[in-house]
């Protein structure tokens, strides 16, 4: 009897752990399909600013790598550049998107419709952006995260820190950097 009992409170927590698994892996799928992808924002100035993403080094374990351009037809305003965000869960309905620049000589524009342009690359290869970790919540709606107040630096030549933020739904991103004079984009899919 108690051999019965021992298997059946083991088979309970084995599909408990099962179930919340396939929930963050869901969640992280989810994420990666609304954030990926070719997106149009209208710009302040009345430019157009486009983000483009895709995943990149697919199949890596714990987590999605997802490179991000954003193009600014007259790159104003320093929003103009790639970067790479690594996403992860911390547990169901919570997650982080870890901040990463490309090295300072390395020129993937267009990357995001060729992905294999990182193969030859790794982490190692990218600068990570301390304390620009974006901490995402997913409420069964809608993914919104944002950094840290003060703790990601402004960025070259600017002082103090900023606030980056990070919404998504499906078919739109909201990307926010109010290091740039309090802007905020809502960028529409293609």
């Amino acid at each position: 009897m108690l051999k019965s009992l021992s298997t059946l409170i083991f088979l309970t927590l084995l599909s408990s752990v099962t179930a919340f698994s396939q929930g963050v892996e869901e969640e992280l799928d989810l994420m990666l399909e609304w954030m990926t992808g070719e997106f149009q924002a209208s710009g302040k100035s009345g430019g157009d600013i486009t983000w483009r993403a895709t995943e990149i080094w697919e199949g890596k374990p714990n987590g999605k790598w997802i490179y991000v351009e954003l193009d600014e037809a007259e790159a104003q305003d320093g929003l103009s550049g790639g970067m790479v965000y690594f996403i992860t869960s911390l547990s169901e309905g919570e997650l982080t998107a870890d901040a990463y620049d490309l090295g300072d000589d390395v020129d993937l524009d267009g990357a995001w419709q060729d992905p294999s342009r990182f193969d030859g690359m790794t982490v190692f290869d990218l600068k990570h952006r301390s304390g620009c970790t974006l901490f995402v919540s997913y409420d069964g709606f809608q993914f919104d995260g944002r950094t840290n107040r003060d703790s990601c630096p402004a960025g070259e030549g600017k002082e103090g820190y900023k606030v980056v933020s990070l919404n998504l739904t499906p078919g739109a991103v909201k990307y926010g950097d109010d290091s740039l004079a309090d802007t905020h984009w809502t960028f529409e899919r293609k």
